[in-house]
């Protein structure tokens, strides 16, 4: 059977708009530039859609070696270079993504300002620091999170079953979406890996969902879907959460292969 990569999505910063790409460099820490930042608050604390709705209009682009911001309302988005940092010179901060330590490096005063006057909140953009040991960048677990159109269209069959409006994939913040003319819904949950020439992507755990699906990007409000229709077939009554694609992680390839749309991945 094989499996196509459809779409490839990175999150330069944590919790705002993803960017679709055609390809990108798999590394030990997941795509090259997804969630290299995050906001954080006076504590050090990650910052995200769960408590602050409005960074899902936060728009990043990357472009000649740099990244922009955009957001509504703002007269003029902003950028910063994304290599050529310095890391020696910038104020490290421990920062933390739930409980879990990392080490960060803040960025500078202008970004910060624009930042904190969008979201009305004191915040920090954070760089995730190279040298840390951590996997997954900035990640709340693993380097990757892989989803099927086949778990999409079986959520949104008994969505509209109920009379609900349909979710994109996007709700869910895949890294890369795959799909199959055989693959039934979640099959990714009981992949051990997935295979390609110069790569391998090893499946690591079921993602547990927190509320942010529920998040209409539209309108910036949250509502009781999809979470409430997959409670009723997809809920893991240990952590009382329900799971939606698959954490993963770079098993081959790391700092050499290249992961491409339309690449026909072989499971193991």
């Amino acid at each position: 059977m094989g499996i196509v990569v459809r779409d490839i999505i990175i999150y330069p910063v944590k919790s705002c708009r993803g960017i679709r790409v055609p390809a990108a460099a798999l590394q030990e820490t997941g795509l090259a530039h997804d969630r290299q930042w995050m906001l954080v608050d006076d504590g050090g604390r990650f910052v995200t859609q769960r408590s602050h709705p409005a960074m899902a209009h936060i728009a990043p682009r990357l472009e000649d070696g740099q990244l922009y911001l955009q957001a509504p309302g703002m007269r003029e988005g902003i950028g910063l270079p994304v290599e050529g940092f310095d890391m020696e010179a910038a104020p490290r901060l421990a920062s933390q993504v739930f409980d879990r330590p990392v080490q960060t490096s803040v960025e500078g005063r202008w970004v910060n300002q624009w930042l904190s006057d969008y979201l009305k909140q004191p915040v920090r953009l954070v760089r995730f620091d190279a040298g840390s040991r951590r996997r997954g960048q900035l990640a709340d677990a693993h380097p990757l999170l892989i989803a099927s159109m086949a778990s999409l269209r079986e959520l949104n069959r008994r969505l509209a079953a109920r009379g609900a409006e349909p979710v994109e994939m996007l709700r869910f913040r895949p890294n890369i979406v795959v799909d199959g003319d055989d693959m039934a819904p979640h099959a990714e949950d009981s992949l051990n890996a997935l295979v390609y020439a110069g790569y391998a992507l090893q499946m690591m755990a079921p993602c547990a969902r927190c509320a942010t699906p529920n998040l209409n990007p539209a309108t910036g409000q949250f509502g009781a879907e999809p979470t409430r229709t997959l409670r009723e077939y997809r809920l893991d009554p240990v952590s009382d959460s329900v799971l939606f694609g698959m954490h993963a992680l770079v098993a081959k390839g790391a700092g050499m292969a290249t992961i491409r749309v339309g690449d026909v991945l072989l499971p193991s």
